[in-house]
């Protein structure tokens, strides 16, 4: 019998391939950069669950460009927070 597949990503900071579940998912909506909820369909970008490629992220704008959407403020606000409270 064949194990199934787990799926993989890319953190578009670092450009590590991880286990779907070690990253964050972000999509856009209304044309805004926003947390994809489990089951989204469409342009997705991953990110890893570490301070400094949230950071990377955030200086060099690499999540804003993979998905061809603006960040607003709140949004860059949320990030932030999980930058201070990641370990």
């Amino acid at each position: 019998m064949e194990e199934a597949r787990i799926p993989h990503r890319m953190c578009t900071a670092c450009g590590k391939r991880r286990i779907k579940e070690e990253l964050f998912c972000f999509t856009v909506e209304a044309g805004c950069v926003v947390f994809a909820a489990s089951g989204h369909n469409g342009r997705s970008a991953y990110l890893c669950r570490d301070k400094n490629c949230i950071g990377k992220a955030l200086k060099k704008g690499s999540l804003s460009k993979s998905l061809k959407a603006q960040m607003t403020p709140e949004f860059l606000e949320k990030l932030s927070e999980i930058v201070e409270n990641a370990g």
